[in-house]
């Protein structure tokens, strides 16, 4: 939960992680890849979904929002036998025109879970341990368990539980308004194993994968694998693996005095001009603007 900083002519974010957002104060700009934008109010949401390029502006002083930025897998395997055609990806991966609405009878409720969901994510975070990174961590995040305490769980773990079941509260809330009933005709996603070879190929690779040899590793042929990959992801295989390239170039824009040059050939890129030009087209500035609009926030 916080302030955004109100700012005009927004650069791009593209990340990995699912973003969920809620407006407790004031309204947001959400700037999207085709060029459309919308504008949400409090007690509305927004969701992002993986590597999807996306901006924003606060159009009012002091506007606050919880965002919450979710592990993939989490919501990828997700299935309840009494919700079996609930499909909880959907908001992520659709266009965002047809993302889900929050009506003004649901705004209310919105907000509450909202406020609990900050108050039981601040409480988690206040008991992990300190980190140098300046990465975000993801928020239903179950690979680290805490210790227990007399066969109980520990207090943190608890917080981290209770996020969780908050952040499917407010999903919950959200599809199963009628307002919302398109998103349950949305195909059914592959289940996130039978990806997973392409996933590894892209997280361990810094240069241009081939769609067949993503299809090749996963024993499924291009053609299924292309339209099984864009249902369960939201986007193309190219592009979740072009985007991947370009995050990992724009964090060592950041966190490097690295020259553009060699950042683009260290990612795959033939020269500078052609990861310029992918660049700019994904986040709306330069490489060079990006690097001293970031910095300025540090």
């Amino acid at each position: 939960m916080g302030t955004m900083p109100t700012r005009t002519n927004a650069y791009y974010d593209v990340h990995f992680e699912l973003e969920v957002g809620v407006v407790t104060q004031g309204s947001v700009r959400r700037l999207y890849p085709d060029g459309s934008f919308h504008d949400y109010g409090v007690g509305e949401i927004w969701f992002h979904g993986m590597w999807e390029p996306h901006g924003w502006t606060a159009l009012k002083p002091e506007t606050q929002r919880l965002v919450v930025m979710v592990w993939p897998p989490f919501i990828l395997d997700l299935c309840f036998p009494e919700a079996a055609d609930l499909h909880w990806l959907a908001p992520f991966v659709v266009e965002p025109k047809h993302r889900p609405m929050v009506p003004p009878t649901l705004q209310a409720e919105v907000l509450r879970i909202a406020y609990a969901l900050g108050t039981a994510e601040a409480s988690a975070a206040d008991k992990r341990p300190q980190s140098n990174s300046s990465c975000k961590e993801p928020l239903p995040n179950t690979r680290e368990q805490p210790p227990k305490q007399n066969g109980e769980p520990a207090i943190s773990e608890r917080n981290v539980l209770l996020t969780h079941l908050l952040f499917l509260q407010l999903l919950t809330v959200v599809l199963t308004d009628p307002i919302n009933r398109h998103l349950r005709s949305c195909p059914t996603p592959i289940p996130s194993q039978h990806l997973s070879p392409a996933l590894m190929l892209v997280f361990s690779s810094h240069e241009h994968i081939p769609v067949k040899k993503a299809a090749d590793a996963c024993g499924i042929a291009t053609g299924a694998f292309s339209q099984k990959f864009q249902q369960a992801m939201g986007c193309t295989f190219g592009q979740f693996a072009l985007r991947r390239r370009l995050s990992c170039a724009a964090n060592q824009l950041i966190s490097t005095d690295y020259k553009v040059k060699r950042i683009a050939l260290e990612w795959g890129f033939s020269d500078e001009s052609h990861f310029c030009r992918s660049f700019e087209q994904t986040y709306r500035c330069t490489p060079s603007e990006y690097r001293c609009a970031k910095l300025r926030e540090i």
